[in-house]
């Protein structure tokens, strides 16, 4: 009976019930019965030595009066509790309470400063240098939510965002961010001049534009299991376009009142040279009249990428990216090609478009030695471009681009430089039918920021 006993308790133990154990036993001696009474544990008592911060430890640590004692879940919420990055130090603590098996549970955490203050900047060929600044405090008030000021750019970007998040609605596993923007860049508008042997072509700038958006919008989101996120966002946005050298758009100032359903899996192992896992991400938008703006417009896109290792150093990642919008979607809004994480042998932005088509693989190698850091190799070849109606997609205005980059893994953020090339196929695999574009430099220093 006592092996057979020790056993039951073994075994439970062994599924997670760390406080199982023999209670109680009664024999009845005049039909020989033996009872035996086991208590899986119960926790009677929640103890939190911080009271400022007892709704958070509650809400994802998620232990309550009366319940079992199961290893498996007191596990899950100390890592939801180390997941919210506001605690230094984390303890738990289990005291049995008189001659029972229940227990009371001691939860004691070391809150970190909140309040912190991020420098950040980026030099690149295109913006040349930016800087940025990121005033946050990522437990305001003890809330457990975030209020933040970013503060990007420089002499043709800028982006000021202040931001609240919550990265749980009380108890729930939804999240929000509320933003309020102010936003701008250059974009530069090129026409392209093939030369009289009609065997090369050249980008020739021509103007150059501003687009300004500024409003705000609120997000509704939630985790899909554990790489996904589903996000809801309406956006209340001004959008202006007004030409800052020659007269390369039309100017426009219009209102966008938009609701956008997002989808992202994000499953790379690691940033920014990810060698296994795969990222996604796709919207559907509209921006109807009745909600309140001057536009009406639709447009879904999708941006897929995938990594695989070849072998220790060698990895190959291809890509493709669509998007469809209607004819009415405004010049601010349509999608974007070209640059070097973009489109080898193109301007950055160079083509624009209510439609969009890009395949791309990649190869990256990793050097066995370090030239002062990390360094990797990556060529890369480009498949794609931009149409401003559907009516008028073609396949042979496909455009291609080959380049490749050296990066270095710095401290600071990577380090890339890169040739390429961008080329047109005229009339087929034939000689003489490739028409062949400029050689282009780019670089890039820093950590690139999307906003």
């Amino acid at each position: 009976i006592t092996k057979a006993t020790i056993e039951i308790i073994k075994h439970y133990k062994s599924k997670g019930y760390l406080l199982f154990d023999l209670e109680k036993y009664s024999f009845n001696k005049s039909d020989g019965t033996l009872e035996l009474i086991f208590s899986a544990g119960r926790v009677e008592e929640i103890n939190i030595n911080d009271e400022t911060s007892e709704t958070i430890v509650k809400r994802e640590v998620n232990i309550n009066n009366g319940d079992i004692f199961l290893y498996e879940n007191v596990e899950a919420g100390l890592d939801n509790l180390r997941s919210t990055g506001l605690f230094d130090g984390i303890n738990l603590e289990i005291n049995k309470i008189d001659e029972t098996n229940s227990v009371s549970v001691t939860i004691s955490v070391k809150k970190k400063i909140s309040s912190l203050l991020r420098v950040g900047f980026l030099v690149d060929n295109v913006y040349n240098a930016q800087v940025g600044l990121d005033f946050r405090d990522v437990n305001i008030v003890d809330s457990g939510t975030e209020l933040g000021l970013f503060l990007f750019g420089g002499a043709s970007n800028r982006a000021y965002i202040l931001e609240h998040i919550a990265h749980r609605i009380l108890s729930s596993n939804f999240t929000y961010k509320l933003s309020a923007f102010y936003k701008f860049n250059d974009i530069k508008v090129y026409k392209q001049e093939t030369s009289q042997s009609g065997n090369t072509f050249q980008s020739i700038e021509i103007g150059n534009y501003r687009q300004i958006f500024y409003g705000m919008s609120l997000s509704l989101g939630t985790q899909l299991e554990k790489f996904g996120r589903l996000i809801f966002t309406g956006k209340y946005q001004l959008d202006e376009v007004k030409n800052t050298q020659e007269e390369p758009a039309t100017p426009y100032k219009t209102k966008i009142v938009s609701l956008r359903i997002s989808g992202t899996i994000d499953s790379q192992n690691q940033y920014p040279y990810p060698e296994d896992g795969l990222y996604f991400n796709g919207f559907y938008e509209t921006a109807q009249g009745f909600l309140g703006g001057d536009e009406g417009y639709l447009v879904v896109g999708a941006d897929l990428k995938y990594y695989f290792k070849l072998a220790s150093r060698h990895v190959v990642s291809p890509r493709i990216q669509l998007g469809f919008g209607d004819k009415t979607l405004p010049l601010s809004e349509q999608f974007l090609l070209g640059g070097q994480y973009s489109f080898f042998g193109a301007h950055e932005n160079e083509y624009r478009g209510r439609q969009i088509f890009l395949a791309s693989l990649m190869y990256q190698y990793k050097f066995p030695f370090k030239i002062f850091f990390d360094t990797y190799l990556w060529f890369r070849y480009d498949l794609g471009s931009t149409w401003i109606v559907q009516e008028e997609i073609r396949f042979k205005d496909l455009k291609h681009g080959i380049g490749g980059t050296l990066s270095f893994d710095t401290p600071i953020g990577p380090m890339d430089f890169s040739v390429a090339r961008s080329f047109i196929i005229s009339e087929g695999i034939k000689e003489g039918s490739f028409v062949w574009g400029d050689v282009l430099f780019y670089f890039s220093i820093g950590h690139a920021v999307s906003f």
